[in-house]
């Protein structure tokens, strides 16, 4: 069936009359919407009503409450006081803690708000400024001669000694004279920490006679025995007591004590401490539990820590104090080395107001990590 031309004209362009068809109602909604608001506005005007807004649509009256304190101030100025020997000098003024106003530093009261102000901070100085952070207050290093503003001052042995002034200020002593130093256990570190085995073991015993008897003990490798007395010493230990109830032999060395059972070996560790002593380089060695002597002075290692890191020493003096010792640095060691293979003599002690000595060979270029007292509190 073949269409006529106008429906294949429709059937080729059927987009555009769409288009057509959605323009010619568009024109249609506008002339009736025009039409219409003609009309209604023809009819407000032949009411002559006049438009007002509803209850919800009004304004609110504005509340000036808030300003009314500022214009309470600008009808009456605040009139500050005068100052006298001003000349041409600015006044130091601060913010008020309250309103955050301009005020006199010396106010007691602001003059705006009439807020109490806090008082003025004190002119004297700060007893524990410390303004280089060396640990030495500002105050101590000014007594001293030396420079609050350089940390390295405090470093120096000025009076030669082989401790620092900051170890000397730690430990209260008088870093200006040679013959007031601290506790020389405040220079001893610890080189090494080495575990042995208690090696002695009680095999026998022989009775001489009634009254005396022998007792043998043999080395824990059996490679050698000993034959001893009650009294008598094995390698350190003495033969303190028998008891036959129990038959345990008791040894003693110093404040160490070892209970020995006849045929029984005691796996119990000995841990053996070198020390080295950063003044003259001595390297005194002592078991856990036992005394040593450092110069004229003796202590006894109490406790090593579990990492073997540290040493817990007692200086042996009526007023002994506890010490935790620690490992040696690098830097320690090379001060060290340094000061012994260049002996300088002592250096001059300090003096009050006079400058610093400057620093000799082999100086200690900081204090490492010193033998406290536990508690932390630096004593005479």
């Amino acid at each position: 069936m073949k269409l006529s031309p106008n429906l294949t004209w429709l059937k080729q362009h059927y987009e555009k009359a769409i288009l057509i068809v959605v323009l010619l109602g568009l024109l249609a909604s506008a002339m009736y919407l025009g039409g219409h608001v003609t009309k209604r506005a023809a009819d407000l005007k032949a009411t002559e009503r006049p438009v007002v807004a509803k209850p919800e649509q009004a304004f609110k009256d504005l509340d000036f409450s808030p300003y009314s304190s500022g214009f309470a101030q600008i009808a009456v100025p605040v009139q500050v006081g005068d100052t006298t020997n001003r000349l041409l000098t600015s006044e130091v003024r601060v913010f008020c803690v309250k309103c955050g106003k301009w005020i006199p530093y010396t106010a007691a009261t602001c003059p705006y708000c009439k807020a109490e102000q806090p008082p003025p901070p004190s002119d004297k100085p700060d007893e524990r400024a410390d303004s280089d952070k060396d640990g030495v207050p500002d105050a101590a290093e000014q007594k001293l001669g030396l420079d609050p503003f350089n940390p390295a001052d405090v470093q120096i042995d000025h009076d030669g000694d082989g401790f620092t002034t900051l170890e000397e200020h730690r430990e209260g002593t008088d870093p200006r004279s040679n013959k007031s130093t601290p506790s020389l256990f405040a220079k001893l570190r610890g080189q090494s920490v080495a575990a042995t085995r208690f090696k002695l073991r009680f095999v026998a015993v022989q009775q001489l006679s009634e009254t005396i008897q022998a007792f043998q003990i043999n080395a824990r490798t059996l490679d050698r025995t000993y034959f001893k007395r009650i009294g008598e010493e094995v390698e350190g230990y003495k033969l303190d007591n028998y008891d036959k109830a129990t038959d345990t032999l008791t040894l003693k060395k110093g404040d160490a004590t070892k209970r020995l059972q006849r045929g029984k070996v005691i796996d119990d560790d000995q841990m053996i401490v070198k020390f080295l002593f950063l003044l003259d380089g001595q390297t005194p060695t002592c078991r856990a539990g036992e005394t040593f002597t450092l110069r004229d002075q003796k202590a006894t290692v109490l406790e090593v820590s579990r990492d073997l890191a540290s040493v817990r020493v007692r200086h042996q003096a009526p007023e002994g104090r506890e010490y935790l010792v620690s490992k040696a640095t690098a830097e320690e060691e090379s001060a060290m080395r340094l000061r012994l293979e260049n002996t300088m003599g002592n250096a001059p002690e300090l003096t009050p107001g006079a400058p610093a000595a400057p620093q000799a060979p082999g100086a200690p270029a900081r204090p490492g990590a010193p033998a406290v007292p536990l508690d932390g509190i630096p004593r005479p």
